[in-house]
């Protein structure tokens, strides 16, 4: 049972240790937790787009989160819908990066820009001290927008490269696979997911490539990681590699940064704690 007091403790090590802003754009674990579209009768699927709530059974998580701005954002989510109902003591702590990956690389290419972010290098040191402070039961990592979408010019390189390019592909399976090992270190389930391919004005042909080859990676990266488990993200939101909507059943999906709009980041949120929830007791010894 984690009382206030301990929430406000873990909240604090969390902020002292890994947050910063949210910023614009930036081994069984190999099945993808997610629900099928609807689909009535012959027309078009409904998406799902999350929950709309907790599940009543939900209760005594401990989770941390940490990855990109999108991983900061549904971090935000998920600690506003944890904290509806204190009397369940489920806790997160947002510790997400806006404008971070985890390739590490010399130079990162943003609005036409190349340059160093030596800033966002520090993740191995900054969640290793995070998860030994916090003791989560879960943690949920979600860098693939940013690792997506950004071309890097990695240590060695004279010019930036994607995920596309087999030699970044390479390094980002490798830093996946250490990111797993630090933030599950203390025995925390690690939690990853898909990647969306964004809706118009936001999807391009070039970004939906990215985000294909992203998924590909991340569900590589499942199944060689025992203990590991891939939420798709992406199931919640698009119904193919070029249908993800910026509304569905009424509800915008996108701010106007990209991210997900607060009810649609509530309702994902919702998801993503009840599919932790149910994964751990599933799994429980």
């Amino acid at each position: 049972m984690i009382g206030i007091t301990r929430r406000a403790t873990l909240r604090a090590a969390a902020a002292g240790c890994c947050a910063v802003g949210l910023l614009p754009g930036g081994g069984t674990g190999c099945r993808a937790a997610t629900r099928p579209p609807v689909r009535s009768g012959a027309g078009p699927a409904v998406l799902p787009l999350g929950d709309a709530a907790l599940r009543p059974e939900v209760r005594d998580l401990s989770v941390l989160v940490v990855g990109d701005s999108w991983g900061r954002s549904l971090g935000i989510g998920m600690e506003k819908v944890a904290d509806a109902d204190r009397d369940r003591h489920n806790t997160v702590i947002p510790a997400g990066r806006g404008g971070c990956g985890i390739m590490q690389p010399a130079k990162v290419l943003e609005s036409g820009r190349l340059f160093p972010k030596p800033a966002c290098n520090d993740w191995p040191e900054s969640w290793r001290t995070l998860v030994a402070r916090v003791h989560p039961t879960a943690v949920l990592l979600e860098s693939g927008i940013y690792d997506a979408h950004n071309p890097q010019q990695l240590p060695g390189q004279d010019h930036p490269t994607s995920i596309t390019d087999p030699v970044f592909r390479t390094r980002f399976d490798a830093q996946l696979d250490r990111a797993v090992r630090v933030l599950g270190a203390g025995g925390a389930r690690v939690f990853l997911t898909t990647v969306t391919d964004y809706a118009k004005p936001y999807w391009n042909e070039t970004n939906g490539r990215w985000s294909n080859a992203m998924n590909a990676a991340l569900r590589a990266a499942a199944k060689r990681n025992p203990g590991v488990r891939l939420l798709d993200l992406h199931g919640q939101m698009c119904a193919d590699d070029k249908d993800c909507p910026a509304v569905i059943s009424g509800i915008p999906v996108y701010d106007e940064t990209g991210h997900p709009a607060p009810v649609a980041r509530d309702r994902l949120a919702a998801w993503i704690l009840n599919s932790i929830h149910a994964d751990l007791h599933a799994h429980a010894s």
